[in-house]
């Protein structure tokens, strides 16, 4: 993918199936999910509990997650990676070029 300053301007130019890679939702359900927060985070990760018992994690692959679980012995119940769509993808560009004060 090669990006480009927006303001006006293409900022990504890409397949579909390359732009599925960037900003994909890996959800996750465990006993113990929580256990895997600090390991997600320090991989510069974002870990965020939902209201249903799942959690939803960004920036890291959904086969790291697993791996992580797996080396601490995690139970895995739920393992699920939702790739974005073209809107997430839009809104998360608009987001860095006009932030919300």
């Amino acid at each position: 993918m090669t990006t480009r300053p927006s303001r006006g301007r293409v900022v990504a130019r890409t397949s579909v199936e390359d732009l599925a890679r960037f900003g994909g939702e890996i959800v996750f359900q465990s006993p113990r999910a929580a256990e895997l927060a600090e390991p997600v985070r320090r991989l510069d990760g974002t870990f965020t509990p939902g209201t249903d018992g799942r959690v939803r994690i960004r920036g890291v692959s959904r086969f790291l997650v697993g791996d992580l679980a797996a080396d601490r012995g995690i139970p895995v119940h739920w393992l699920d990676e939702r790739p974005p769509s073209l809107e997430d993808f839009y809104l998360s560009v608009a987001e860095e070029e006009f932030p919300i004060p």
